[in-house]
């Protein structure tokens, strides 16, 4: 007796008309379709109780929404669940209501069909203002990452001397488990299997599609203070080795995040590159000795003192000048950086030379955090497909899919399908129909391909050879969205003594102009064109050398050891393809496609199929991968089988 319900509501069969079911998963014999489980269109009668399930459907006047809708299906025979969360998709009113049902990845593609990862995944985690601590802080972020490469940008400037990388022209690369991870919770789904806990997996990044937005700021008040020597400054005893006075962290306060945790040093709440507003009164007297002048030996020396900016007691070269106006600085701190101020003593060849009397009467300080814009992969990944960056996923590993119990879904590679566990099947075997030599729709070259920047190139493109010569010559099987990296490799330099060869992800376009200045000089210049909608795979490896960062648009710079650094192990289709795909090629190249008669299927035996282990006959003295197994009744059917030779 069979029983099916449509959104939990038991519908009424017509009892002598037979269903079929059709068990497939993805079809190994095609990269890139991907099936499922159905049954044969099923006749529902237009009796009362399947009138009132289908809310009128065919009706004069109806309204119903079902055919538009998602139906949950279960299909019970002899109380067996054969086919459970299904999906009853109505194709036709005409006497009866003629449906179908699906079951098995269908629920998930379904899913994420027509879904893009910027409208319907929540990225919140990796919204950010992007400055120089933004990009420091990524490297060890598990969610986004400017990893350092060439971009095809401004990559460099040179300032006092040193080279610095300018993060203007770096761009972050989104992790790829963390949308895995969002299109799991998001429609409802356990994805399982060995892969994941695979560090290519692990590793696995891809870049922001497009150049930084526009610059931004977000003003922090800090209240107008008067300082004096003793409080603010600090000063002790002048070192004139150096000409800098020395700096007596106060540790008897307890810090507050982003407030005065006396009156002088300031914690902040947040990192960023700040611009400090400014204006300040005081006055620097210095005196010295003159011997020859017995009346009054002592001279004195007015001048305007200037603070220097302190971060953790260090001193910079960030000067505050207290001269009674309004001037303004950048500067980038941590989490948790105290700022303070030093006064400077100057230093001159003059006998007993020293500061007399330092007096500074206010100081008004407002910060404005600024930043290079603010970066939200929502906004950029809005047009890209949750479905498609799904298809990449099982390219990249050469997966297939195949859905469990409680909406979990096991990825296995090829290799495992081949070396899974062991199912004897030799009670069942009632012979072999047929043996075929040719699967799926393959040629003697397959390819598949990344996309370039520069047309008619293919240096990173993979391939898959079938010899069968009685198959045309080549075809493209696979044609992703993702850009491969150029062909050629460049040194990039961190600073001026740490280097790296790194490869290039093209993001910006490079044009030489020239042009002829107010004198009459011609001059030749560089323009960066943004490119946009440039997708690249892309890994991430420590280098525990030197890098100096620095932002133009910021006016700001800061030293660093460690940074994440590009790497593209792996990432290229022509290595994919011998990493993933080698045992694919082998059943394809040595193809012996049996359809076997099977007896004795019973309902049980359905509810229990599965397509992730092998199955023995000992009749054939071979193991087969189940591909397809049509089921109608429990004398006889015939199930197609791959046979694969186990390592």
């Amino acid at each position: 007796m069979k029983e099916l319900y449509l959104n939990n509501q038991l519908c009424e069969l017509n009892p002598s008309d037979p269903i079929q079911y059709n068990f497939q998963v993805n079809d190994i014999g095609d990269v890139e379709s991907r099936q499922a489980t159905f049954t044969s269109t099923i006749s529902l009668p237009k009796t009362k109780t399947n009138i009132r399930i289908m809310e009128g459907l065919g009706l004069v006047g109806d309204v119903s929404r079902l055919p538009y809708d998602k139906i949950n299906a279960h299909l019970f025979e002899d109380t067996i669940p054969v086919i459970y969360n299904g999906w009853a998709i109505i194709g036709e009113t005409n006497e009866n209501y003629n449906l179908n049902l699906y079951s098995g990845i269908v629920d998930l593609f379904k899913a994420i069909e027509n879904k893009t990862i910027g409208v319907d995944l929540d990225l919140t985690e990796t919204k950010h203002n992007k400055d120089l601590y933004s990009v420091y802080n990524s490297f060890t972020n598990e969610n986004y990452r400017y990893i350092i490469a060439d971009y095809n940008g401004k990559s460099h400037i040179v300032s006092k001397n040193q080279i610095f990388v300018n993060i203007d022209y770096l761009v972050p690369s989104i992790r790829c488990k963390y949308l895995i991870d969002k299109i799991q919770s998001t429609f409802g789904f356990e994805f399982i299997g060995s892969v994941f806990s695979n560090e290519s997996y692990l590793n696995w990044w891809m870049t922001y599609p497009k150049p930084s937005p526009e610059m931004s700021d977000d003003s922090i008040p800090i209240e107008p203070v008067l300082v004096s020597t003793g409080s603010v400054l600090n000063l002790i005893n002048p070192t004139y080795e150096d000409g800098v006075s020395e700096i007596n962290m106060n540790n008897g306060f307890t810090a507050v995040e982003g407030q005065w945790l006396n009156d002088r040093e300031y914690k902040v709440s947040k990192a960023g590159t700040f611009t400090l507003k400014y204006k300040g009164k005081g006055l620097a007297k210095y005196y010295w000795e003159e011997p020859n002048d017995q009346t009054d030996p002592r001279r004195i020396d007015n001048r305007t003192p200037n603070l220097t900016l302190c971060i953790n007691g260090n001193v910079t070269d960030k000067k505050l000048y207290i001269d009674n106006k309004d001037f303004e600085l950048n500067f980038s701190v941590n989490i948790g950086n105290i700022i303070s101020f030093v006064y400077e003593e100057i230093y001159e060849n003059r006998p007993s030379w020293g500061l007399y009397e330092l007096d500074i009467t206010e100081l008004n300080l407002f910060i404005y955090q600024i930043s290079s814009g603010t970066i939200d992969f929502k906004d950029v990944l809005i047009d890209f497909g949750v479905k498609d960056f799904f298809k990449e996923f099982l390219w990249q590993f050469g997966l297939t899919p195949i859905v469990k119990e409680n909406n979990k879904v096991l990825f296995l590679t090829t290799d495992e399908r081949i070396n899974a566990e062991i199912v004897n099947w030799s009670d069942k075997y009632n012979g072999r129909l047929s043996e075929n030599y040719t699967y799926g729709n393959y040629a003697q070259r397959n390819w598949f391909k990344h996309k370039y920047n520069e047309e008619n190139t293919s240096y990173n493109n993979g391939f898959l050879d079938v010899e069968n010569h009685n198959l045309e010559d080549e075809k493209d099987i696979i044609q992703s969205k993702i850009y491969t990296i150029e062909e050629e490799k460049k040194t990039f330099k961190t600073s001026s003594s740490n280097s790296f060869e790194t490869n290039i992800y093209k993001l910006w376009n490079r044009e030489i102009v020239q042009e002829v200045n107010e004198k009459g000089v011609e001059i030749i210049d560089i323009k960066y064109k943004d490119l946009s909608n440039r997708y690249y795979f892309i890994r991430s490896k420590i280098n525990t050398g030197e890098i100096n960062l620095i932002s133009e648009k910021l006016s700001d710079s800061i030293p660093l050891n460690n940074f994440s650094q590009e790497d593209y192990s792996g990432l290229e289709f022509k290595n994919i393809v011998l990493n993933s795909y080698q045992s694919y090629q082998g059943i394809l190249n040595d193809s012996r496609i049996h359809q076997i008669k099977l007896k004795n299927l019973t309902p049980v035996d359905i509810q229990n199929l599965r397509f992730d282990v092998v199955y023995y006959f000992e009749q054939e003295q071979q193991y087969y991968i189940l591909n397809k197994l049509p089921y109608q009744n429990q004398k006889e059917n015939v199930g197609e089988f791959i046979r694969v030779i186990r390592k």
